[in-house]
């Protein structure tokens, strides 16, 4: 996520509008300092560095494609 929000479970996605696919799960990841995502979306979308928009609880957030994990041993941002 880059904006401002928490995504959760069944959040749709949307790139231009159009939805792409669903959050499975989400939460702020305390050890990142910021909230995280996993989503099924369409494949044409799921480039890494794709923005896409998440709504959550009625408002439509910024957010990226990026690789899983998001944290690997021995990352120092915590």
């Amino acid at each position: 996520m880059i904006g401002r929000g928490i995504a959760r479970e069944k959040c749709p996605i949307y790139v231009d509008n159009q939805f792409i696919g669903e959050t499975t799960s989400g939460t702020h990841c305390p050890f990142l300092g910021y909230p995280v995502a996993m989503a099924m979306v369409d494949s044409r979308y799921s480039s890494i560095g794709t923005k896409v928009m998440v709504e959550v609880r009625g408002k439509k957030i910024e957010a990226e494609i990026i690789n899983l994990p998001f944290y690997k041993k021995g990352d120092n941002k915590a």
